[in-house]
């Protein structure tokens, strides 16, 4: 489960999620179609609902949509570098509208200055290529729905 380096360490363990009769539901923005679409597809096997946005302009509307209708997402994780702006936007939307929700970024480059950003908010970093273990624990640290 690899595309080009970039996706996983090694193939990730399809862990089923028990709990409440409502899955929790993780915001997930990547541009990669495939990254993505693995990435989905991986979320909804260890027993999550995922939205899946490809652009920090469509992540940005799905923010509003899901505030506006009064619904709730238990995660985000988004990538760094997006075609029209960066993750870090995202959060900063994401977190004014889902204060309190754990967030998370996905990122291939090594900066800085981008640790620092994400360090100050108490944002896991996650490089890539992914370490499934180490996200699969991430979520599954996530609060249940109520």
């Amino acid at each position: 489960m690899e595309k080009q380096g970039i996706l996983m360490h090694k193939p990730p363990r399809v862990v089923r999620r028990s709990g409440p009769k409502t899955p929790p539901c993780v915001m997930l923005v990547e541009d990669d179609p495939d990254i993505g679409f693995l990435l989905k597809r991986w979320l909804e096997n260890m027993g999550f609902h995922s939205l899946l946005a490809t652009s920090t302009k469509e992540a940005l509307e799905l923010v509003q949509d899901v505030s506006y209708i009064e619904s709730k997402l238990d995660g985000l994780l988004v990538d760094y570098q997006l075609p029209d702006a960066t993750g870090c936007r995202v959060i900063q939307e994401f977190v004014s509208e889902f204060p309190g929700v754990p967030v998370a970024m996905m990122t291939a480059y090594d900066d800085i200055t981008l640790e620092g950003w994400v360090r100050s908010r108490r944002i896991q970093l996650f490089r890539k290529p992914l370490d499934m273990t180490r996200l699969e624990a991430w979520l599954l640290s996530l609060p249940l729905p109520a």
